[in-house]
């Protein structure tokens, strides 16, 4: 019996996935200098202001999601006895608490804590962005290598065995056709199936042929490309004769 291998082409339209790779990367880029910015203004308030050793003497809690929670804090400076809301809230916090401040007498209504949750979170959904971006931008180089395979690639002809409705993938409520084909290895015997990008229109009224031109890489099947350009064609041409527009 022989062995049927299926290679899947690449189904993200270029123009889509540059939006992609430029809003993740954008998103991720913007929420790792704010993170970065984040973290150099708290050192610099933090450098500036004097520990101190204070309690938490009251907490607000929010009643609405406009409303946030509040803490203050209690701590003597020099003689006096100081009470400052905190610009943090963290839900292990309890009233009555001990806890360290930084306190600038030239600022006497602010305090700071020296926490970095903020900036670790910022910096890893930042992280995360860029790492989707970076994915999305490789894989559009892996297509652009598969394309470059129609001058350097192995032609072979594949059987039409059919066109399908892609229902895994849908862009704006529609769903992309795929043309798929099949190739036997005359050496070996391996039943090889090919599928075409993805094609935002019906293509069974334009494939004249009973085969399809794939491009492989010599020895590897998985790195191939479907050439559809005499299809694409073939659609463009009836669209323009049919709307007037040339």
């Amino acid at each position: 019996m022989n062995q049927v291998t299926v290679f899947r082409s690449a189904g993200i339209p270029r123009k889509i996935r540059n939006i992609f790779v430029t809003a993740f990367l954008g998103i991720g880029l913007l929420l790792i200098v704010v993170g970065v910015i984040t973290e150099s203004i708290q050192s610099k308030r933090i450098e500036e202001s004097q520990p101190v050793d204070a309690v938490i003497t009251r907490i607000e809690y929010g009643r609405g999601k406009d409303d946030s929670t509040r803490v203050q804090v209690g701590f003597v400076y020099e003689g006096d006895y100081q009470r400052v809301w905190l610009n943090f809230y963290s839900s292990n916090m309890r009233q009555g608490d001990p806890i360290t401040v930084y306190y600038n007498p030239l600022t006497p209504d602010r305090v700071y804590v020296d926490n970095h949750f903020l900036i670790i979170l910022f910096l890893a959904l930042g992280g995360v962005f860029v790492l989707i971006g970076l994915v999305w931008l490789i894989v559009g180089a892996s297509k652009g290598h598969s394309k470059k395979l129609l001058q350097t690639g192995e032609p072979l002809y594949a059987e039409v065995m059919g066109v399908r409705l892609d229902t895994n993938y849908r862009v704006n409520g529609r769903n992309p056709f795929r043309i798929d084909a099949r190739y036997r290895d005359p050496e070996s015997g391996q039943e090889v199936l090919f599928q075409s990008e993805a094609l935002w229109f019906d293509p069974g009224p334009y494939l004249f042929e009973p085969s399809v031109r794939v491009y492989c890489k010599p020895g590897n099947y998985r790195r191939y490309y479907m050439d559809v350009s005499r299809i694409t064609d073939a659609y463009r041409e009836a669209t323009a004769q049919n709307t007037g527009v040339y």
